[in-house]
């Protein structure tokens, strides 16, 4: 897990968070006594030279209100992306600002050959994966000690599951 922590006591920006993953989950949470407006922007560049303003699909302006806690989830749209907070107006207090991806998994994982790949195993304690298959008879995934048992599919079906693996000591 990454997070990026700032304090905004004037109108300023934080570090950058940089994701590597599609479809991450990032948290954005806001906390303090505080008057000030404060917006999540990502990257356009590489460079990091032009920046816009994005937000959470709950969400379609800054968090402006004073005073608050608010916490709210955005999905990353593509890879390498770069987010940061931008506090665009600062009237008096402390906002304490964290961005944090919510995992460094990837989050689809395709199967071709009805084996999950070693690298799911090494990975988090927990772990949010979706698999989709196209088969005539898929029945289960098998890999080491880990079996998931699935439906049978009629032809050309997909199905979607989503599983908590949690890793063996």
């Amino acid at each position: 897990m990454t997070t990026v922590s700032t304090s905004f006591t004037a109108v300023g920006v934080s570090t950058t968070l940089r994701l590597q993953a599609i479809g991450e989950d990032v948290t954005v949470a806001l906390s303090g006594t505080y008057a000030a407006t404060v917006q999540l922007e990502r990257a356009l560049s590489s460079a990091e030279d032009a920046w816009e303003a994005i937000y959470p699909p709950n969400r379609g302006t800054p968090w402006g209100t004073a005073n608050a806690t608010v916490s709210d989830v955005y999905k990353t749209q593509s890879q390498n992306e770069r987010l940061r907070l931008r506090c665009t107006s600062y009237t008096s207090g402390t906002v304490v600002t964290t961005i944090a991806d919510g995992d460094l998994i990837i989050h689809e994982l395709k199967d071709r050959f009805g084996k999950l790949p070693k690298p799911v195993l090494e990975l988090l304690d927990m772990s949010k994966i979706k698999i989709f298959a196209n088969q005539n008879s898929f029945t289960y995934l098998k890999f080491g000690d880990l079996i998931l048992n699935a439906t049978r599919l009629q032809n050309n079906k997909t199905i979607q599951k989503t599983l908590v693996l949690t890793k063996k000591d």
